[in-house]
């Protein structure tokens, strides 16, 4: 069973309580925000997007996102890029990753043994102890942010930093190369994007 109910101006999630064989639930480009506790209901969906939605969580808010995902035994798609919080905590995939065992694809990245293998290996720190390095980052980017409005081509510095940034968060940056690479590719889109005109700078974010 599937609902799809992408651009829809949605501010908050269905009631899942009454669709107990859904597997397939579709939320993307809406006005999500604040707890994913509705969506816990939804125990044996296999794929979930919530891209381009509104979420704001500080690290420590996403732990709380995961205790209630974990509870989808069946989940193997999940997408999450696209909500502001990305922008400021782009090491988010990691912890994903480690503890959703079931996924096999996160924002459209297939999660590979070995990417899953060098990921479990990894000692992080919880997800708490980032909220600190969070604020600092969502404060220097909305600084950078409202610097650089006039002019896309100023961005190609920030996007080099967040690449850098997420290779730098595990022992072996190389183990997300795929992830680092789609960064990239993301990175250009957005520039192009923003450089039109089309949309607000943190929904196209990572378009």
């Amino acid at each position: 069973v599937e609902l799809n109910l992408s651009h829809n101006n949605l501010h908050q999630p269905p009631d899942l309580y009454g669709m107990p064989n859904l597997e397939v639930l579709i939320l993307s480009n809406n006005k999500l925000s604040g707890s994913f506790q509705p969506l816990k209901a939804g125990v044996r969906i296999k794929q979930l997007d919530l891209a381009y939605n509104r979420y704001e969580c500080t690290p420590s808010e996403v732990s709380h996102a995961l205790d209630y995902l974990q509870n989808m035994k069946n989940l193997m798609s999940l997408r999450l890029y696209g909500n502001p919080f990305v922008a400021c905590f782009q090491e988010y995939q990691v912890f994903v990753v480690k503890r959703l065992s079931s996924l096999t694809k996160l924002d459209d990245l297939k999660i590979t043994r070995s990417m899953r293998r060098d990921i479990s290996a990894t000692t992080l720190a919880t997800l708490e102890a980032y909220d600190d390095a969070f604020h600092k980052r969502k404060k220097a980017f909305n600084e950078k942010t409202s610097q650089h409005k006039e002019g896309a081509s100023s961005f190609y510095p920030r996007m080099i930093q967040i690449t850098k940034a997420l290779e730098e968060i595990l022992d072996d940056p190389n183990s997300l190369q795929g992830s680092v690479e789609r960064i990239l590719l993301e990175a250009t889109t957005f520039t192009k994007f923003f450089a039109s005109g089309k949309g607000d700078l943190e929904e196209i974010f990572w378009s």
